[in-house]
């Protein structure tokens, strides 16, 4: 097999050399460098130098580089030949990986290992220098405050419309302070301007610290679209807690600011939380491109409903006695009813896109029927309630998984890569957990391949550990009577095992994908996106 000599670009810091761009070879990266190449000393590969064997081996194990032995280094990806890896945004600190044959010329500061007897193929690595720290700084704030794949992956007026909100909050939280300090004034609080002044600035920053809640949900924006009816359930639980810690603060007036404060974080992350689920689940209910209008009206409703529970609440508010513990009681009270509708809202939501509970469902009953659900069906399998467990909990499957989590062994990661050389995903079934690496172009349909590969090897490995583990009917998935926890699958699955039914998941797959696919369109289910929320890491094979 004839391999072109390609760059392997990681994100890394072990290395110290500064790089010379070769001029025989070309990186493969997210980001072209503008940079002209370097011409340095250079050696070929094969030749003796001074090790004795006629290879490059002790450059790479040699003693006088830091890394030292890279098979058993933790903190060295090993590569197996054609994979890059992007982790997140682009990167151009680290370590790149070279295969070359025999013969090729590369600059002095590479270290390579012989990876092929028969056709001479040898890993080498140079390094990257690193980033400066403007870089850094700069491509950290991309990450968290831009969204994916920006600019591309929005419109052309996104920055500039983000520029005037940001202004505008600004704004906004100006008047809210003026505002403020006004109301207190109107409610009596404070006779003179110092006590409403001390007041006012209490206030500001019990509002101001709380707002720094929005900044921690923008981390896990991809999360909300894939399960937003738990995310539902988790920001009222949120909300929850932040009142409760504002009913608290009569009783621990010394720590008023604290308290306040920490009540309003927990309101502002359950806001945003509450925002960023609150259209993929109205969208359920679209059925004429009518998304606008049925946002407008469930404002409508919530004007109307959000009017008469003040009401009540100042009518009760004056009612109850003024003990923290009465109040606690009956605010406990209504936040069980309300947590038991807001369940039931979520409960009657019926979701069309697939994420990944939704499509282990999907899977496991294809598996099983040659059939899928219908929406309907499906939505009334899931447990969305936060803390408890979802359906399919065992074996754990990690999703978008590095190269050095698939194995440490480079010739068991270039196995894989020929085994899944026409797929856009590599599955790995070992440490009694399923990984998974994504190639940067995996599309839909490859997603749902792999949704029915996963299906396979987990019904094969119920099957292993007893007749208790099988599955036949959906509705006994959360019963819990099969307890396959990491610690027995480690002894129930040996190597062979794992190797034998992920070769046999690969050929199901393949052959039934088409009619799932067909399938879910037929039932209705929206297959232009699967929502399985991997890690933010990519291969290229």
């Amino acid at each position: 097999m004839i391999i072109s000599p390609v760059f392997i670009c990681v994100s890394l810091n072990t290395c110290r050399n500064k790089p010379k761009e070769p001029t025989t070879v070309r990186c493969i990266s997210n980001r072209q460098s503008k940079r002209p190449n370097k011409i340095g000393s250079s050696f070929t590969i094969g030749n003796n130098n001074n090790n004795g064997n006629g290879s490059t081996h002790n450059r790479w194990f040699h003693k006088s580089y830091p890394d030292k032995n890279p098979y058993f280094d933790s903190s060295l990806l090993l590569m197996a030949p054609l994979i890059v890896q992007y982790e997140g945004r682009n990167s151009t600190d680290g370590e790149e990986f070279v295969i070359v044959r025999s013969g090729t010329k590369l600059p002095m500061d590479y270290n390579c290992v012989l990876v092929d007897k028969e056709s001479q193929q040898y890993l080498c690595r140079r390094c990257h220098k690193k980033r400066h720290l403007w870089e850094y700084i700069t491509s950290s704030l991309s990450t968290f405050f831009l969204p994916e794949g920006f600019p591309e992956s929005v419109g052309d007026s996104y920055l500039q419309y983000s520029i005037w909100r940001g202004i505008q909050n600004i704004i906004s939280n100006i008047t809210q302070v003026l505002s403020t300090q006004a109301l207190l004034v109107a409610s009596g609080l404070g006779a003179t301007h110092s006590d409403t002044l001390a007041a006012a600035s209490a206030w500001a920053w019990k509002d101001g610290v709380g707002q720094l809640g929005r900044l921690f949900t923008a981390v896990l924006g991809n999360q909300y679209d894939a399960d937003p009816k738990r995310w539902r359930l988790v920001s009222d639980v949120l909300y929850d807690i932040g009142l409760s810690l504002e009913i608290l603060s009569p009783a621990f007036s010394q720590y008023f600011l604290l308290m306040a404060a920490l009540g309003n974080i927990c309101k502002s992350i359950a806001f945003a939380i509450g925002i960023s689920c609150r259209y993929s689940v109205l969208t359920t209910f679209v059925r004429r491109e009518n998304l606008g209008e049925i946002s407008a009206k469930n404002d409508a409703q919530n004007v109307v409903t959000g009017m008469l529970g003040t009401f009540l609440g100042v009518w009760m508010n004056k009612s109850l006695p003024a003990s923290p513990k009465i109040r606690l009681r009956v605010f406990l009270f209504f936040t069980a009813i309300y947590s038991f509708f807001n369940y039931k809202s979520m409960q009657v939501a019926e979701l069309t896109t697939i994420n990944r509970q939704r499509g282990n469902i999907l899977a496991h009953y294809f598996l099983m029927h040659r059939d899928v659900p219908s929406v309907s069906l499906s939505n009334s399998y899931e447990r969305f309630v936060p803390l408890f467990p979802t359906v399919f909990q065992y074996p754990n499957v990690k999703l978008g998984v590095r190269v050095t989590e698939l194995s440490n062994n480079p010739k068991q990661v270039a196995h894989f890569t020929r085994q899944f050389s026409r797929e856009k995903y590599i599955v790995s079934l070992t440490d009694g957990e399923v990984k998974v690496a994504l190639h940067r172009n995996h599309q839909s349909v490859d997603l749902l391949q792999l949704l029915l590969h996963i299906a396979y090897i987990r019904d094969q490995i119920q099957r292993r550990l007893g007749s208790q583990c099988i599955i036949r009917d959906v509705n006994s998935i959360a019963k819990g009577k099969c307890k396959a926890t990491k610690r027995r699958l480690l002894k129930a699955l040996d190597a062979s095992f794992c190797e034998r039914i992920v070769k046999q998941g690969l050929r199901y797959s393949k052959d039934h994908v088409n009619s799932f696919y067909q399938l879910l369109k037929e039932r209705g289910y929206s297959t232009f996106t699967i929502l399985l929320a991997p890690q933010k890491c990519f291969l290229e094979w």
